[in-house]
């Protein structure tokens, strides 16, 4: 736990922090753009990002509007028992590509493309013998 002296961002905030991120990314959205939908500047979204500043309850209501996620979602799988929370993957390239034309898609075209993916998946981890 961050103690008066400690200067060091507390593990949530990184790890909200890492979520704002992750998900600005895989919405192809720059720092920018959500300062200005969350109403703060770009830096301050970078302090943020970074963990260095804490979100307040109001500002990650706006900025979870601004992503269009729940609020929960900046702490799924986050406990306290296990000491600091897991840490975020960045988001690929690809990765970010393939959610943004997932909106594209219908439903049945989605199902599909996942289905593939992990006979794909299944078939490396076969062909591997992991």
């Amino acid at each position: 736990m961050s103690t008066a002296t400690d200067n060091s961002p507390h593990p949530i905030d990184v790890t909200v922090g890492a979520r704002i991120t992750s998900l600005r990314l895989a919405k192809g959205m720059t720092q920018t753009d959500l300062a200005t939908k969350i109403g703060v500047s770009f830096q301050q979204v970078q302090k943020y990002e970074r963990g260095s500043n804490r979100v307040s309850a109001s500002r990650l209501w706006r900025t979870a509007e601004a992503l269009d996620v729940p609020m929960t979602f900046f702490f799924d799988g986050v406990t306290t028992d296990a000491g600091a929370p897991r840490e975020e993957r960045p988001v690929t390239p690809w990765a970010r590509e393939l959610m943004a034309l997932e909106k594209s898609l219908p439903a049945s075209a989605r199902r599909l493309v996942l289905n593939m993916a992990r006979q794909l998946a299944e078939r490396e981890t076969t062909a591997s013998g992991v």
